[in-house]
């Protein structure tokens, strides 16, 4: 979940930007993105979850690589 958090965070603007194409909200035929647009809170709770997140992650990648070494 942290990765995935990291990398939408990284792509916020891009990701912003593709769900507010016109060919993305306008067309019936065309999937809606605009459901998944984030709001400034959501985006802001992210970024606040993230650090935290990741410190779980470090922790989990360290143990897998001594449990890989045993």
């Amino acid at each position: 979940m942290a990765e995935l958090i990291g990398h939408a965070l990284k792509l916020r603007e891009p990701l912003n930007l593709l769900v507010n194409l016109e060919q993305h909200t306008q067309s019936a035929h065309s999937a809606c993105l605009q459901r998944f647009k984030l709001s400034k809170q959501e985006w802001e709770l992210l970024i606040q979850l993230y650090p935290l997140l990741e410190i779980f992650l470090e922790a989990t990648r360290k143990i897998s690589q001594v449990n890989s070494f045993a």
